[in-house]
């Protein structure tokens, strides 16, 4: 299928709408998302999935999660779109320890965020010449908070 100039414009500058959850759009943004959703049955299916799976973190519990999340695998399987079915294969090969969620509802975010953080900071310290100022700037980084929070407590004793 292949999209007027016009049409494909419209995509590219609402694309966002896509990623955003349907409860949290304006009237206005939900009519855009229809617009756009009515390019594609494929897109209108994803974007479904897409809903769902958020359904699945917010209503499962700890009996059900695992048995819901294959049935959520399997339906988004059946669609047969192959780059949604790229997407799922973290999925199926994690199935077990993402339905654990749902027994304490820890993620490690904070992990990938810091990870993420060094290895920003590796691509931007490449030539430093000293080993020991990469350390104290990924030292630094990852524990910024820390630090914003000793310097308010030293400022208020200053003032």
């Amino acid at each position: 299928m292949s999209l007027t100039p016009e049409s494909r414009k419209y995509l590219k500058r609402n694309k966002n709408l896509i990623g955003k959850r349907y409860d949290s759009l304006s009237e206005k943004e939900e009519r855009k998302l229809g617009k756009l959703l009515s390019y594609s049955k494929e897109l209108t299916e994803v974007y479904a999935i897409k809903e769902s799976l958020i359904n699945w973190y917010e209503l499962s519990n700890e009996t059900n999660s695992y048995r819901r999340l294959i049935q959520w695998i399997d339906r988004a399987k059946a669609l047969n779109i192959p780059e949604l079915t790229e997407a799922l294969k973290p999925f199926k090969n994690w199935t077990e320890e993402i339905s654990n969620y749902h027994k304490c509802r820890y993620t490690n975010g904070a992990v990938e965020g810091r990870n993420n953080k060094i290895k920003t900071l590796i691509r931007r310290s490449y030539f430093l010449p000293n080993r020991t100022i990469y350390e104290n700037r990924i030292f630094l980084e990852c524990n910024e908070r820390f630090f914003i929070d000793e310097l308010s407590v030293k400022n208020q004793f200053w003032c």
